[in-house]
């Protein structure tokens, strides 16, 4: 009786797989990162950017140094916006006293912000042509809904100018809505 008892020991040991394994090293959990939107986001890149922004607000910028800034809660909820070149437009070529200082821009889709919040656009500036002045600076914004077929592949389009002024090295002109069509900073007399 006492083989068998010991028979039994040494299978149960043995069934077991002799020693207990070693016990295993407990990775420390990451802490969870901050919800999407609650930090303040900077995103470049060339001709386009597209990044998440959300309350926190944010920059992007692209490779001619345009740049929009978004404030913090200018925005109720994390949005992806895309910010980048626009198509061309010769609109600004065909109008006496109007002339371009900035390549088209599009925002998209379209913002609108907290009151009191706008966003910032801005480009580098190098000087305003002669014959202008800081008071002739705008901000033109490209109607939504606006556009008319003259002919054969031609579009006449309706732009809306905002203030834009120049602080050092930059223009810039504030928004609180953007229609998600084209902007272009130009000079008007």
């Amino acid at each position: 009786m006492r083989i068998l008892a010991l028979m039994a020991l040494t299978l149960t040991f043995l069934g077991c797989g002799g020693a207990p394994p070693p016990p295993v090293a407990q990775q420390p959990a990451a802490p969870p990162g901050p919800p999407p939107g609650s930090t303040e986001v900077h995103a470049r890149g060339e001709r386009q950017v597209t990044a998440t922004v959300g309350t926190a607000g944010g920059t992007l910028e692209i490779d001619n140094g345009a740049r929009l800034t978004i404030p913090p809660n200018a925005l109720s909820e994390a949005r992806e916006i895309t910010f980048g070149h626009g198509a061309d437009t010769r609109v600004f070529d065909n109008r006496e006293g109007i002339r371009p200082l900035s390549g088209t821009l599009t925002v998209s889709p379209p913002l609108i912000t907290a009151p009191g919040k706008p966003v910032t656009l801005s480009i580098r500036h190098r000087g305003l042509p002669d014959g202008y002045a800081a008071a002739d600076l705008a901000l033109a914004v490209e109607s939504a809904g606006e556009r008319r077929a003259l002919g054969m592949g031609e579009n006449q389009t309706r732009w809306e100018n905002f203030p834009a002024v120049q602080r050092g090295d930059r223009l810039e002109g504030e928004l609180t809505e953007l229609p998600g069509m084209r902007l272009a900073f130009i000079v008007s007399r």
